[in-house]
């Protein structure tokens, strides 16, 4: 297909297109705002004849009810018109005779309107807040139909028209633009051929001209891409470094391997984790970090997911055992991602030492146990507190009794002691529980 011929038919495309937008828009608009006005004076018709025959409802006078009713009927495009009355009885009804149903519906919207070419409305007919009856109205659709379908039939014919028009003048565009870029095509041959900086004429100013231009710029820059390609090469050696860098002094250890799990490369903390040179790891199996039993599970799964595809240990961090050059084993961190370089599978590994954060899990578990008793102390305490708080009340209580120099007031005294140096003691066990505030005192020993 000649670019002439494409020119046409994308044009026309494109026409066609705006004018399909252009019409059914115009429809929409046209259908819906007529929808909206019909809709709009059915009802202000129903309310009015409400009105108008509001009193000889009220007065049951039903000759006027029919003479206002056949009145109504007789307006241009009402179907049917009925007074019903609040129990449902028909006072007064009058209606063409085209062969339409005159029963009522009521339509919320247009659609259910157009279905059967009538749009039932009603309006109450009510004096001071009370509903006697209603009226009931039924509206023809056939003008809003005719009117949409001359509408249409017009708009369409106008796009034909139009589209015609644009397929000639699309015609005569294809011819002008294909005589400039057959100049176009025929620098184009020679560039590719190796003559770079070879330029076409410019002719205009037009888009087609600009093209030209910007061909010829091209053209020229192709003999600087020598130069500019020994700088990209320049800039990616510094970008390799930058990534060498970041890759060394990274916070996490790290390791590539190949899909057998011989290691292809390690940064600088995988030699301060494990106490190996970088000589000593690449080209051995990464299984001589990890003591005997995680290094043997770790070249299952790795032949596991080579064979069956099913990752058990890739894309998830999990603990292992690490294994020092000296043979000092350490909690370690290890997380495995797949890539593919040049269509071969690798592994790369990130490792962090546990070391430290196992001994503050440590810490964190006692100092949490030690809390935990703390509060089971501060329960029991506070349950032999109230307990003492009865029997010191019920000892009170009887010391007030009896004679105070009776025998028996002496006991009584002594107990109540002894209960006060127990409460002192469940204040003290609060206090360690820390659900009291402490307080220093002296105490003898020998007393307590």
């Amino acid at each position: 297909m000649s670019f002439k011929l494409k020119t046409v038919l994308g044009v026309a495309a494109i026409e066609i297109l705006l004018l399909a937008i252009l019409v059914f828009s115009g429809l929409h608009y046209l259908k819906t705002s007529n929808e909206a006005r019909i809709f709009e004076q059915a009802h202000v018709s129903a309310r009015l004849l409400a009105t108008m025959t509001a009193d000889a409802t009220v007065a049951w006078d039903l000759a006027t009810l029919d003479e206002l009713v056949n009145q109504a009927a007789r307006n241009s495009g009402i179907i049917y018109a009925r007074i019903r009355s609040a129990d449902g009885k028909i006072l007064s009804q009058s209606h063409s005779v085209d062969g339409r149903s005159t029963e009522f519906v009521e339509d919320l919207e247009m659609r259910t309107a157009l279905e059967d070419g009538v749009l039932d409305v009603f309006a109450p007919i009510q004096i001071d807040g009370r509903r006697f009856a209603r009226v009931e109205l039924g509206v023809s659709t056939d003008e809003l139909s005719k009117t949409v379908n001359d509408a249409r039939d017009w708009m369409l014919s106008i796009a034909a028209t139009e589209i015609v028009l644009v397929a000639i003048f699309g015609l005569l565009l294809g011819s002008l633009l294909t005589r400039q870029l057959y100049r176009l095509q025929k620098a184009a041959r020679r560039v590719a051929g190796g003559e770079f900086g070879f330029e076409t004429p410019v002719v205009g100013e037009d888009e087609l001209a600009q093209t030209a231009a910007s061909f010829n710029e091209m053209s020229r820059a192709l003999k600087l891409y020598k130069a500019k390609q020994e700088n990209l090469q320049q800039n990616l050696k510094d970008a390799e470094a930058r990534l060498q860098s970041a890759f060394q002094n990274v916070t996490v250890g790290i390791v590539v391997a190949d899909a057998r799990g011989k290691i292809i490369l390690c940064n600088a903390k995988i030699l301060e984790f494990f106490g190996y040179s970088e000589d000593e790891l690449v080209g051995r199996n990464v299984s001589v970090l990890a003591n005997g039993r995680d290094a043997e599970r770790h070249d299952q799964y790795l032949e596991a997911f080579a064979s069956t595809g099913v990752a058990k240990i890739i894309g998830s961090a999990r603990e292992v055992v690490g294994r020092h050059k000296d043979g000092r084993e350490f909690p370690v961190s290890l997380g495995i991602a797949e890539m593919s370089l040049d269509g071969e599978v690798q592994y790369i590994a990130s490792l962090v030492d546990l070391t430290e954060q196992k001994a503050l899990s440590q810490q964190l578990r006692q100092s949490q146990k030690m809390e935990a008793i703390g509060q089971l102390v501060g329960g029991i305490a506070h349950d032999f507190n109230n307990l003492l708080g009865i029997i010191m009340g019920n000892l009170d209580l009887m010391q007030r009794q009896v004679d105070p120099e009776s025998r028996l007031s002496r006991q009584l005294e002594k107990a109540l002691g002894a209960t006060e140096r127990a409460a002192n003691l469940t204040a003290r066990l609060l206090g360690f529980s820390r659900q009291t505030p402490t307080s220093r005192e002296p105490v003898d020993v020998q007393e307590t």
